[in-house]
């Protein structure tokens, strides 16, 4: 029985040692494999070009040319500005033709057609919002220009990434419109 004990355990470690070489032998790995990801990048700059301290009087026109810039690289992008003007009726500004104002906002200006500049190595400036500031001769008084005359005006500028955004284009700007929205009502 011993001997019988001995042939059977004998068989078994024989079977044991064919079948864990045969699953080495058909066994295969790989190697890890990391996925990364990165996210886009936008920029903006605003400059401005006028003449500080500009004298005003009733139906004085003063140039002002404030101008957005897309950076260089960034994605592509709806580009927002929201404009103060904290002159309210008693100055004009001559808002150009590709800025557009956002529907249900008094202030809030969308640049015409989303801005790539992914492949420039260089910054994009875009049209001026506006180039004058018109006092308005019949609202100004000399009860009221000393008020007028401290008044300010302020810009600030928003950019949103276009793609992945949407479905369609339409749904895609107004998604854009709404986060500029968001943004001016949210910040501080």
């Amino acid at each position: 029985m011993k001997k019988t004990l001995t042939i059977i355990a004998s068989l078994a470690l024989v079977a044991a040692i064919s079948i864990g070489g045969t699953l080495a032998f058909l066994s295969a790995q790989t190697g890890e494999v990391t996925n990364t990801f990165t996210f886009g990048n936008m920029s903006l700059t605003l400059t401005e070009t006028y003449e500080q301290n500009s004298k005003i009087y009733p139906g004085a026109v003063i140039d002002k040319t404030p101008v957005v810039s897309v950076g260089a690289k960034s994605e592509p992008c709806y580009v927002y500005a929201k404009i103060n003007n904290g002159f309210g009726t008693y100055a004009a500004l001559n808002i150009n033709s590709d800025w557009s104002l956002v529907e249900g906002t008094g202030n809030i200006y969308r640049y015409k057609e989303v801005v790539d500049n992914s492949a420039s190595t260089e910054a994009l400036p875009l049209t001026a919002l506006f180039t004058t500031v018109t006092i308005d001769g019949a609202s100004v008084t000399s009860a009221n220009i000393e008020t007028v005359a401290q008044s300010t005006i302020v810009i600030d500028a928003f950019a949103y990434q276009a793609n992945g955004t949407a479905e369609t284009p339409t749904a895609a700007q107004a998604l854009a419109d709404q986060a500029a929205i968001g943004h001016w009502n949210t910040a501080a």
